[in-house]
C-alpha cells in the first residue's frame, strides 16, 4: 500500500467521513515523492533538496508515473519547484479521482457523495485502518524501531501536528515527542511545513495590512 494511500486512509474521519487533515494536499504531494524515493525510482539530495531520476521505469501506479514524467520534464528540480510544477500542471480533482477509484476498487472505502461541498467517505476495511494505526502507535508509544517508510509516514503525520487527531488524547504528549525525536532529520516533510509556516505568516502579515489600512 502507497503511502499516500495511507495517508488518505487514516485522515478520513469516522464520524463526520470528511478528510480530517489541515493541509492535506501538501501531504498527498510529499507522500508521492516519498513513495518514488522507496520504489528507487527517485533520489533527493542534502541540503538543496534537488530530485533526481534513478530509474524511469514505470512504477505501475498512475499517479507516480505521472509524478516521474513531470520530473523527467522539468528544468527545475528542487523539491518544491516539483511540488508546485505538479499542483500547476496537475488537475487535483482527477489525480484524487485515480487515487479514490483504486482504494474503492480494492474495497478499502467508499466515496458517498459531497455533503456542504465537502467530499465524504466510508472506511470499507476498517481492519486495515487499525492495523496502520497500531504499527504507528507500536513506533510513537512503545518505542518500536521504525521502517524507513513508517518515518516517512509519521514526518508527513507531524504537519500541522495532524497526527493528533488519530492519536488517543491522554497519548499526545508523549506521541509529540517521540515523533520530533524520530523526523527531525527527515527532509521533504520538515520542508512542507517551512513552506506551510511561510504561507500562514505571509497571510497573517496580509490580513494586518487589511486592518492598519482601516
Amino acid at each position: 500500500m502507497m503511502l499516500i494511500e495511507k495517508i488518505f486512509l487514516l485522515g478520513i474521519n469516522e464520524k463526520s467521513k470528511k478528510i480530517s487533515f489541515d493541509y492535506k494536499d501538501y501531504m498527498y504531494y510529499g507522500a508521492i515523492l516519498m513513495d518514488l524515493i522507496l520504489k528507487n525510482n527517485i533520489s533527493l539530495s542534502e541540503g538543496d533538496l534537488n530530485v533526481q531520476i534513478l530509474n524511469k521505469d514505470s512504477a505501475n501506479e498512475v499517479i507516480l508515473d505521472k509524478m516521474i514524467d513531470l520530473i523527467d520534464n522539468s528544468k527545475r528540480n528542487t523539491f518544491l519547484d516539483i511540488c508546485f510544477l505538479f499542483i500547476k500542471k496537475s488537475n487535483i480533482s482527477d489525480f484524487r479521482e485515480v487515487l479514490v477509484s483504486k482504494l474503492e476498487s480494492l474495497g478499502i472505502i467508499k466515496y458517498l457523495g459531497k455533503k456542504r461541498f465537502s467530499r465524504r467517505y466510508l472506511v470499507v476495511d476498517p481492519a486495515l485502518k487499525t492495523k496502520i494505526l497500531n504499527e504507528i502507535t507500536a513506533v510513537l508509544i512503545s518505542n518500536q524501531e521504525p521502517t524507513k517508510e513508517l518515518v516517512f509516514l509519521l514526518s508527513l503525520l507531524r504537519i500541522e501536528s495532524n497526527f493528533s487527531k488519530i492519536i488517543p488524547k491522554k497519548l499526545k504528549k508523549l506521541a509529540k515527542n517521540r515523533i520530533v525525536e524520530l523526523v527531525k532529520n527527515e527532509s521533504i516533510g520538515n520542508a512542507l511545513q517551512d513552506y506551510i509556516d511561510e504561507l500562514k505568516e505571509e497571510l497573517e502579515d496580509a490580513f494586518d495590512d487589511i486592518m492598519d489600512d482601516d
